[in-house]
């Protein structure tokens, strides 16, 4: 089984492209259930240098079999942090031997929504990722890098969390339910025809991202010219 943790569809289309290779049940991680298959692959993306902390609590308490082979595929704009170091702990707490980690670079969709500026949308050959991750020998070789944690803990603290949240755009939202829909947390409801982002966010950004009227934002008004969705999936199976 895949298990997948994706907010604009970049893991979600990897996910799903190797679950079709290899003839597996893809799952979102918010729906996630082990069901005794022989191979448990999870794909999720590269937040802050790190696994991203909802991804990290849930991969510390699910359940996995001595007999299953574990693996992942982390997605990020450029680089791989601390994830392979830290996905490889949370395993080796567990009793569980790696059996692949494949860092996979994608099209980087934080920047532009944070800071402005267009979102770059190079090519990114997804078959190849999902070949190489199906064609890998895997030999653990990570270290835990100070300098990516000391990131990771500038962004998610009790200050920066309150400056990065969710606003919305009262006279621009239309009530359409999109970013209720594509939420991998459920943490946005339509309320009197208006969304409200409640206090569980994940930071993923994807909420901003699909909103036809860049009603949701954080620092800034976001353009259509900063959002950004993986233009390989079908939205309305996203989190599904």
């Amino acid at each position: 089984m895949i298990i997948y943790f994706s907010g604009t569809g970049n893991s979600f289309s990897i996910a799903k492209r190797l679950g079709e290779k290899i003839n597996e049940q893809v799952i979102p991680l918010k729906r996630a259930f082990n069901n005794g298959d022989e191979n448990i692959i999870f794909v999720f993306p590269l937040y802050c240098e790190d696994i991203p902390p909802h991804v990290r609590k849930f991969l510390g308490t699910f359940k996995i079999n001595n007999n299953q082979n574990v693996m992942a595929i982390c997605t990020s704009g450029g680089g791989i942090g601390n994830a392979e170091y830290t996905f490889n702990r949370i395993m080796e707490k567990k009793g569980l031997i790696v059996k692949k980690f494949l860092s996979a670079p994608m099209i980087d969709n934080s920047f532009p929504v944070l800071f402005g500026g267009e979102v770059n949308r190079v090519f990114v050959d997804e078959d190849a990722i999902v070949n190489r991750f199906m064609n890998m020998t895997y030999n653990n070789s990570s270290s835990f890098n100070p300098m990516h944690k000391v990131t990771e803990l500038l962004v998610y603290n009790s200050l920066t969390k309150r400056l990065f949240r969710k606003k919305v755009d009262k006279e621009k939202c239309i009530g359409c339910g999109k970013c209720e829909q594509i939420c991998p947390n459920n943490n946005i409801q339509i309320l009197n025809n208006t969304a409200v982002v409640k206090d569980d966010c994940t930071e993923c950004f994807g909420c901003i991202h699909i909103c036809p009227q860049q009603a949701i934002y954080v620092r800034k008004k976001v353009q259509k010219k900063n959002q950004y969705i993986n233009e390989n999936i079908d939205v309305n199976e996203l989190n599904k």
